[in-house]
C-alpha cells in the first residue's frame, strides 16, 4: 500500500506532523485509493543548511506554532 515520504524543514512539532499525516491518510481513503490504515507516512526533517532552491540556500522559517 502507499508509503509516503514527506520532506519538511525542521521545526514542525509532533502534533503538526500528526495532523498532516491524518489529512494525507484521509485523502487516500476519500479518493478510494485504500483504507487510511493502509497508508504509511514518514517525515524527513531537513535542516535549512541542507537545502537549496534555485541555487540559493533555503530561507529561514519562523518558529513552529
Amino acid at each position: 500500500m502507499p508509503f509516503i515520504h514527506v520532506h519538511l524543514k525542521t521545526g514542525r512539532t509532533p502534533k503538526m506532523k500528526e495532523t498532516l499525516a491524518g489529512k494525507i491518510a484521509r485523502a487516500f481513503e476519500e479518493e478510494k485509493f485504500c483504507p487510511r490504515e493502509a497508508v504509511s507516512i514518514v517525515f524527513h526533517d531537513v535542516r535549512e543548511t541542507d537545502g537549496v532552491v534555485g541555487g540559493n540556500p533555503l530561507p529561514a522559517e519562523p518558529e513552529a506554532r
